[in-house]
C-alpha cells in the first residue's frame, strides 16, 4: 500500500528559491493514493502560474513531472505543458496594500503528454509505488532589465470537481544575474 505521501513540490526556475506548500493543499492531498491517480483525467489537468512583471514564463521549458519510487527504483516522467491562455493583471494600488502587475498563465498537458500520462496510469496499476511526487518545472524568459527578485504563485487542478490547489503562494525568488 502506498504510504500516502504526496510531495507536491513546486516550480523549479533554475534559480534558488524557498517556498512553502499551503497547509490546505497538504490536507487536500493527504489521502491521495494510487487509485486516485489512476482515476485522474489528464485532459482536465491544468496549471496556473502568476509571475510579477517584468517576469515572463518560458513556455517551451514548462512541464509537469512525476517521480515514482517503486521496487524497481525511482522513475521520472515528464509531461510537457502547452499555453491555453495568458493575461496581464494590472497593478493594484490600494490603501493598505499594493501589488505589482502580474503575468497570468493557464497551461494544460499537450496531446503527447496526455498519452504518456495515461501510460503511466496503467503502469501504476501493475507496479505499486511506495512514494511519488508531482512538480511543475519551468523557466523564465530573459528580461530586458535586471531584476533582483520576482514573486510567483503556482496552482494545479487535478479534477473538475476539486478546482485549483495552491502549490506555491506568493514566493519571492532571488534572481542571480549572470555577469
Amino acid at each position: 500500500m502506498i504510504r500516502r505521501i504526496l510531495t507536491v513540490l513546486g516550480v523549479i526556475f533554475f534559480i534558488n528559491a524557498c517556498a512553502s506548500i499551503p497547509l490546505g493543499t497538504m490536507l487536500s492531498l493527504s489521502s491521495f493514493d494510487e487509485q486516485d491517480f489512476a482515476e485522474l483525467n489528464p485532459r482536465v489537468i491544468r496549471s496556473q502560474i502568476l509571475i510579477d512583471e517584468p517576469g515572463k514564463l518560458k513556455i517551451d521549458a514548462t512541464e509537469l513531472t512525476l517521480e515514482l519510487d517503486t521496487s524497481q527504483g525511482i522513475s521520472r516522467y515528464s509531461f510537457p505543458l502547452k499555453l491555453e491562455s495568458t493575461q496581464v493583471i494590472p497593478q493594484n494600488e490600494g490603501l493598505f496594500s499594493n501589488s505589482p502587475a502580474q503575468n497570468h498563465y493557464q497551461l494544460a498537458l499537450t496531446d503527447t503528454a496526455i498519452n504518456s500520462f495515461q501510460q503511466v496510469q496503467t503502469l501504476i496499476n501493475t507496479e505499486t509505488p511506495t512514494q511519488y511526487s508531482f512538480s511543475i518545472d519551468a523557466g523564465l524568459d530573459e528580461m530586458s532589465k535586471p531584476v533582483k527578485e520576482i514573486t510567483l504563485s503556482v496552482m494545479i487542478k487535478l479534477t473538475e470537481e476539486q478546482g485549483y490547489l495552491t502549490l506555491i503562494d506568493n514566493a519571492t525568488l532571488n534572481l542571480k544575474q549572470q555577469p
